[in-house]
């Protein structure tokens, strides 16, 4: 039970140095047994330290990312909002082309239609022309032949 030797053979004896020797035997392998829950309790508080400071750099380096990851969010918010605002602005501007477009449309069917009127028109005047023409020149051959026989009979 006695951490030191030396403790057993004086407390044989009997006597009150004995006695006060004995306690004093006890109180040093209480303090040696201190002792050594005393270096358990450092190493193990120098452990935790050495875990806490590693802790406390991950919680830092981590805290670093969720500000950085915070600002990219409200980046990305903000992104997203401007083109919300661009598509809708886009889609006013799709509906206002496709109105033009439509608008568009109707005024080249309107000009077609006018074309193939014209056109129409142009074809019947070149008919009345060619028809006038072939008058003209039947006119002409009956008159010179009219001259003709004229000139013949006057002889």
């Amino acid at each position: 039970m006695l951490a030191f030797p030396y403790c057993m053979s004086i407390i044989m004896t009997g006597s009150i140095e004995a006695i006060v020797l004995e306690s004093i035997c006890r109180i040093d392998a209480a303090l040696s047994k201190d002792d050594v829950e005393i270096t358990t309790l450092k190493r193990q508080l120098s452990d935790m330290t050495a875990k806490y400071e590693n802790m406390a750099t991950k919680y830092e380096n981590l805290l670093n990312v969720y500000q950085e990851l915070k600002m990219n969010y409200s980046e990305k918010v903000m992104e997203k909002k401007e083109r919300t605002s661009q598509l809708g602005d886009m889609a006013k501007l799709c509906k206002q082309l496709k109105v033009q477009l439509s608008s568009k449309t109707t005024e080249c069917e309107l000009n077609l239609l006018q074309l193939h009127q014209v056109q129409e028109e142009l074809e019947h005047y070149f008919r009345l022309s060619s028809d006038q023409s072939q008058l003209l020149k039947a006119s002409s051959n009956l008159q010179a032949r009219s001259l003709a026989l004229l000139v013949a009979v006057k002889k």
